[in-house]
């Protein structure tokens, strides 16, 4: 997906069960992938650089592993709320954040919509594991905005200035994960401090 942003969701993922993987979505300048309705996608192996967001989550008990999320505008995954009769819109519950690597978003690498009156039901439960959080934003992650929210084996980091996420969770690691690379080529120093946050999840 190459300047695709004609719309504002660049996938809209409508049913339970979809597979989204080994995609690549680049300036697509107001989009996002999102996962607007159904339960249990997997999200997976996708890149995205330089788009609105990298990832809208909305419904329950989905999986986003291993992705590549670079300088996007807003947020690298946003968690969404549930509209007042929790089927229109279904909060983001249940759902798996891990192995991603997510730098450089302007938001932050991962936020939470804070409730309205329209859409009162919070994201909860859901759980974000041996991720590499890299950005230049005062906040990295908003899980307070989540209930029952978990975070444990999480990189932190902003260059020049110890992070002060919101929630770092268990055994979370503040360093410098020395990316190297551009663009899609993107990875961690092999002998850097992200070697060990890749254990399973």
């Amino acid at each position: 997906f190459d300047h695709a942003w004609g719309d504002g969701e660049i996938i809209s993922s409508k049913s339970t069960g979809n597979v989204i993987r080994h995609n690549v979505a680049a300036h697509c300048r107001r989009s996002a992938f999102t996962l607007r309705g159904g339960d249990e996608a997997r999200f997976e192996g996708n890149a995205m650089v330089n788009n609105g967001d990298g990832i809208r989550v909305m419904g329950r008990r989905h999986s986003l592993t291993g992705n590549l999320i670079l300088n996007q505008a807003g947020w690298g995954i946003y968690l969404e709320t549930g509209s007042q009769d929790g089927q229109d819109m279904v909060a983001t519950e249940g759902t798996l954040v891990a192995h991603n690597t997510i730098a450089r978003c302007l938001a932050g690498a991962i936020g939470a919509m804070p409730v309205t009156e329209p859409r009162p039901h919070p994201p909860r439960g859901n759980e974000f594991a041996h991720n590499i959080l890299l950005g230049d934003a005062s906040v990295l992650s908003e899980p307070g905005r989540s209930p029952g929210t978990t975070a444990r084996r999480n990189l932190f980091w902003i260059p020049g200035r110890s992070p002060q996420p919101a929630h770092a969770g268990s055994d979370a690691v503040v360093a410098d994960p020395r990316l190297q690379g551009e663009g899609l080529s993107v990875r961690p120093a092999q002998e850097g401090p992200a070697r060990d946050i890749g254990a399973p999840a």
